[in-house]
């Protein structure tokens, strides 16, 4: 059953990164659907799936979005085994510890990849962290509050 459920959830994400993913752009930040699915995961069952699926997931993008490749699987892999962490420390009340989970993820997340990718243009961090970190985070959690 739990498997069936997980797989649902990730197909459900995967549809979503590649149909609408475009379409919820607000100023060219959208929500990582992918993120999403990965931290519900992740704080479901623990560090190593979290991690695990966070290449997983990871490696989807970079082949979909073609763009740099490894990038979205480091990132992903980080940002899975940081909200797997959490799954032995949420006591009752696991809405928000998923949320604090993702929160966190997604910021690390967002860090990795916005920063790497942008190595090498001379854009001040500060910049990087208020005009794409923040914003993409701040979505995606957002979008996460809704769906869990």
């Amino acid at each position: 059953m739990r498997i069936k459920t997980h797989f649902i959830v990730i197909l459900m994400a995967i549809l979503l990164q590649l149909l609408f993913r475009k379409w919820l752009q607000i100023g060219g930040i959208s929500p990582d659907f992918l993120l999403i699915a990965l931290v519900w995961v992740a704080f479901n069952e623990g560090r190593f799936p979290g991690t695990i699926g966070g290449f997983s997931f990871g490696l989807l993008q970079d082949i979909f979005e073609i763009s740099f490749l490894g990038l979205a699987t480091l990132a992903k892999s980080v940002a899975g085994f940081t909200a797997g962490l959490l799954f032995r420390a949420a006591p009752t009340g696991r809405r928000r510890w998923i949320l604090l989970a993702l929160a966190i993820a997604s910021l690390l997340h967002d860090m990795i990849y916005f920063g790497i990718f942008n190595l090498g243009n001379n854009t001040p961090g500060w910049r990087i962290i208020f005009t794409q970190v923040f914003p993409s985070s701040v979505y995606t959690l957002v979008v996460g509050f809704i769906s869990y």
